[in-house]
Parts: structure tokens; sequence; C-alpha cells
């Protein structure tokens, strides 16, 4: 006879749960009998998880009548025991942070730690991400436009998502990056 068993795809991050099967105590007719395969073990893999980022506005302005965008960096990953899920976000394009009112990565940083999400600098450009337990799976980061009093041409931020990681392994991105123009 086949014993089917089917994985539940929950949202919990799963790290490679192994189940084995026993069979032991065999007998025929009330003789001992012997067993040729006494047992057999599969591995329970997650469902491939990935990061994404979104912006809500792609356009915005320093005068009005929008001057924020708010960037979702997400993982539909949620981790249990002692999984982690990252990813690196890095910052690139014309517009820096002297176009908002806060530094993009201290933007991230602070948004990130309201809701339990690791932040590690790697550079001026760059952090790491981290989810553990308890981490919600998204959070926003709220960028305004500084009106200053230079003349700008459509400047560009974008934030970019890589290298994400889950308990070690290579993990997929959904959608890798998003920007924002702002305009005078």
């Amino acid at each position: 006879f086949d014993v089917a068993l089917e994985a539940f795809n929950d949202t919990l991050l799963d790290s490679g749960e192994q189940l084995t099967l026993t069979l032991s105590n065999a007998v025929l007719n009330g003789v001992a009998a012997q067993i040729g395969t006494a047992s057999a073990t599969t591995t329970i893999t997650d469902a491939d998880p990935t990061f994404s980022i979104t912006v809500d506005n792609t356009t915005i302005s320093e005068e009005g009548p929008t001057t924020t965008a708010t960037y979702t960096i997400s993982t539909d990953a949620v981790p249990s025991g002692t999984d982690t899920a990252s990813v690196v976000v890095t910052v690139s394009g014309d517009a820096g942070d002297a176009d908002f009112t806060t530094a993009v990565l201290t933007a991230i940083s602070d948004a990130a730690g309201t809701t339990g999400v690791g932040f590690s600098a790697i550079d001026a450009t760059s952090a790491t991400l981290t989810w553990a337990v308890g981490a919600a799976p998204s959070f926003d980061v709220a960028l305004e436009a500084f009106n200053d009093t230079l003349l700008d041409s459509g400047e560009q931020l974008t934030l970019t998502l890589s290298n994400a990681v889950l308990n070690g392994v290579a993990a997929q991105i959904g959608t890798a990056s998003a920007t924002t123009t702002i305009t005078d």
C-alpha cells in the first residue's frame, strides 16, 4: 500500500523539515518477518517565498500637490523558530538625501525598526534588512521631497532589492526595484 502525504503551504518560513516513516516489529503468520527497507525519509521545503518592493507615487513634486512617495518593502516569508530572511536594499539615482526631508537610509532604518525588521548599513548607499520571528512581513518608507530653491529637472530615486536569503539559501525577488521622479 502507499502512504500519500501532502505538504501544507502555509505562510511560515520552513527550513527543510524532515519526516521519516519507519517500519518495525514485522510479523507474518505469528513469526517475526524481515523488513527489506525499514524507513523512508522526505524533506519538506518552502514554496519559494519572495521579496518585493513597490512605490505608490512614481512622480512627486517639491511643491505639491503630491510631495511624498511611499515605498513598501515586503516578503511573504514569515520566519518561525530560528528561521531568518534577509535582503539588501540599495539606493541609487540622481536624487539624493538633500532632495528629501529625511536621509533615505535613515528613513528605511526608522521604518524597518517600527515593524521589528533589522537594519544593518553596508555602506553609504545600501543596507541589509533582516526578518526574524515576530517581524511584520512588510513596512512602508515614506520619503517626502524637500522644497529647496534649486531648479530640478526630474531627479530620480530608485530603491533596489538584491541578495535575498532565506536560512542561508538564495531566495527569489519578485519586484526588484521601484523608482520615483521628483519634479520642481
